[in-house]
């Protein structure tokens, strides 16, 4: 049968291509020569001999298998073959993935990038594409982001490099957002009871400062909303970036923490470090002799933003002093306001975001120790998203342009006959006739 054939090459130290030709042939024995019914065989036998390397912990008898798959996928293209036997090895994958847990799937991921050449193959990819799609958004689903960071972005990078540019399938078409993102802060009855716990020598901020610097959260996780509310939207709006702006450096603070920043960047950094440069310090703290040269590695000096913050009222007095904290709430609130201009331009309403969008701008640009930096990326990727959103607007065209074919590229143009000059005694003679003829006529 099929399936024994499939155990029997596995077991064997057969080339996985010298064993292709066997496994099509066992295919074909069994299901009569139908071809439907010989992928049906293939994959079913397969599939089996996988579940029974598994069952048994057999990893690399498991692995052999999937060689063995995407080099049967191979030869069944090179004879021609464009039907559903071609799934063979993303099937295998995600059979092997799915059965190992999260923390065992990084040693199955390195299989996928091993055979990636195979997998990507244009005829093998178009059949199999969704399998592998659906392998892929399953796996990051059950790995950690935080502890399985490296893992998750190798994905992703595999995914970026397998699909086009132009591939709808990871893009969200519908502009929806993610209003389960909800942030929960204390209520007036909560937060007066923490007012008490604070340090005596320091001015807490109020509770209408505090609600309504998380509360803003709200209206960033659903940025449509306000379009429909926009007097309580600007109000959380303006609570946040009144609490950030009442808490800004001094001049001498960003100059001071700046120079340290400066004096411990690597020479080579580009643009991109701007946002992810670590600051040692809050502002007003950080000395030039604060930042180690051994802090220079980007593992070491780059941070991730878009992490949730605590709520706690009795953080928030240091919160509002943390250069990162500042960065990202300033960023958020740009983004979103950016995208309400632009909504408000295009069904030609009154413009009330670009106030709040320029004073979200200036926070960033004033954060230390790498606000103009900082600044200048989130230009960059303001004006990136026009583009994007336009693109998208548009139906999503493919970025891919067919090759010119000869007589395009070498268009053939009739050329006009030639006329030669007449000579200028020719041109005499001429205006003697006619003068000639004309005095006739007048006789």
């Amino acid at each position: 049968t099929a399936a024994a054939a499939w155990a029997a090459c596995a077991s064997t130290k057969v080339a996985p291509a010298a064993a292709a030709p066997r496994l099509r042939a066992a295919a074909y024995a069994e299901s009569g020569g139908a071809p439907k019914d010989v992928a049906d065989c293939s994959e079913l036998g397969a599939r089996e001999a996988l579940f029974a390397a598994l069952d048994g912990e057999d990893d690399a008898k498991a692995r052999r298998l999937v060689a063995l798959g995407c080099a049967y996928a191979v030869h069944e293209a090179d004879c021609g073959e464009r039907g559903p036997a071609l799934k063979v090895p993303y099937l295998l994958l995600e059979d092997a993935i799915d059965a190992v847990s999260s923390l065992e799937a990084e040693t199955w991921w390195g299989e996928v990038e091993k055979h990636a050449p195979t997998l990507t193959k244009p005829e093998l990819f178009a059949r199999g594409k969704l399998v592998l799609l659906r392998t892929c958004n399953g796996l990051l689903k059950r790995l950690s982001r935080a502890r399985q960071a490296e893992l998750c972005g190798r994905i992703l990078l595999f995914m970026a490099g397998a699909w086009p540019m132009s591939e709808r399938s990871a893009l969200n078409i519908k502009g929806e957002c993610h209003v389960d993102n909800v942030t929960a802060f204390e209520d007036a009855g909560a937060f007066e009871a923490h007012d008490g716990e604070d340090d005596k020598d320091a001015t807490p901020p109020d509770y209408e400062t505090y609600s309504g610097f998380w509360a803003v959260q709200a209206w960033l996780a659903d940025p449509p909303k306000a379009l429909n509310d926009k007097t309580n939207f600007l109000k959380a709006a303006d609570a946040c970036l009144s609490a950030l702006e009442e808490t800004a450096c001094s001049e001498d603070d960003m100059q001071r923490a700046r120079d340290a920043w400066l004096s411990a960047r690597p020479r080579d950094a580009g643009p991109g470090e701007a946002l992810r440069s670590k600051p040692t310090k809050p502002f007003g703290e950080m000395e030039a002799g604060d930042v180690d040269a051994s802090d220079r590695p980007a593992s070491a000096s780059s941070v991730v933003l878009g992490h949730k913050y605590l709520t706690n009222s009795r953080l928030l007095r240091i919160q509002l002093r943390d250069p990162i904290l500042r960065t990202q709430v300033a960023t958020q609130m740009a983004i979103a306001l950016d995208y309400l201009r632009r909504e408000l331009e295009e069904r030609k309403r009154d413009d009330w975001a670009s106030a709040p969008l320029a004073r979200a701008k200036a926070i960033v640009r004033g954060t230390p120790p790498n606000g103009p930096e900082a600044a200048s990326s989130l230009d960059a990727m303001l004006e990136r998203e026009v583009h994007w959103a336009d693109w998208k607007k548009a139906g999503c065209p493919s970025f891919e342009k067919k090759p010119f074919t000869e007589e395009e590229a070498w268009p053939r143009v009739k050329r006009e006959a030639y006329m030669p000059p007449i000579p200028a005694i020719l041109k005499k003679r001429q205006a003697k006739r006619e003068e000639a003829e004309a005095k006739k006529k007048a006789e």
